[in-house]
């Protein structure tokens, strides 16, 4: 049975793959989708062939041409609590982080949707975006510790949460009303590569989170460096995130699977 990374190297090498094909059937390929598509009619038989063309593919089965697009984006990706997704995102001074997320009823306990530590580098260092036992909270570790969030649980209810640092400290925002500050910063950029749907503890996930997430975004100093959106691989049908920034596909590190949200209209 083929692996993730196998469907994706698969995924990312077809383009190449549909160019050559063309070629070799005298056509001219351009980048432009309209092109593949009317060239490959022009190609017969096929045998079921599926071929990437930039951000869709192209199915070919005798002289019938199915042009999908590669991924259909989806309202949320919800986690049971053993999902999780690494990223090769390293935090330092001046993030933000952006998420619309939300808990699902009667959990307990510490579940976190993006975080990491580095307990063996001095000085240890760490963020963590959690809910405790329903309250939205935030925890930062540098030369000091703090936490912040909230007194109320918010069980099965859409939150919208910003974590920024700036020049005076850290601050969270809920549902851009609610606010809680504090003056601790990281004093470093991090060694340990965040998590989602997880707190990466220097390799280890810990504090897998079970609820909906419905996007995340990630800046540095005012850059946009990752945009996290739900969606499913048409292909395949994986359900996992996209980066659209980057224009790469992060699957489930964990066990089981994400459930898919309905699709966005």
């Amino acid at each position: 049975m083929s692996t993730l990374n196998d469907n994706l190297t698969e995924i990312q090498d077809a383009r190449d793959d549909m160019k050559l094909a063309l070629e070799e059937k005298g056509q001219t390929v351009t980048k432009d989708i309209r092109t593949y598509a009317e060239a490959i009619t022009n190609i017969s038989g096929g045998g079921g062939t599926i071929l990437n063309v930039g951000n869709s593919y192209v199915s070919v089965s005798g002289t019938t041409l199915t042009f999908e697009p590669e991924h259909i984006e989806l309202e949320y990706i919800q986690s049971t609590g053993t999902q999780y997704i690494l990223t090769s995102l390293l935090i330092s001074g001046g993030y933000k982080i952006v998420a619309d997320i939300l808990m699902t009823s009667g959990v307990t306990g510490e579940n976190s949707f993006f975080g990491w530590k580095d307990y063996s580098d001095s000085p240890q260092e760490g963020m963590e975006c959690y809910f405790n036992s329903g309250k939205p909270s935030a925890w930062i570790r540098s030369t000091s510790t703090v936490t912040l969030g909230n007194a109320t649980a918010y069980y099965n209810q859409l939150i919208h949460y910003e974590l920024e640092e700036t020049s005076s400290g850290t601050t969270l925002t809920l549902n851009n009303s609610t606010t809680y500050s504090s003056s601790v910063k990281l004093s470093r950029a991090s060694n340990t590569p965040a998590m989602i749907f997880a707190y990466n503890s220097e390799g280890t996930a810990d504090y897998l989170f079970k609820g909906k997430l419905y996007s995340l975004k990630i800046y540095q100093n005012n850059v946009l460096v990752a945009d996290y959106v739900p969606c499913r691989l048409n292909k395949y049908n994986i359900v996992c995130l996209y980066d659209k920034v980057n224009n790469t596909y992060l699957f489930n590190q964990g066990s089981g699977s994400f459930t898919a949200g309905p699709v966005v209209s």
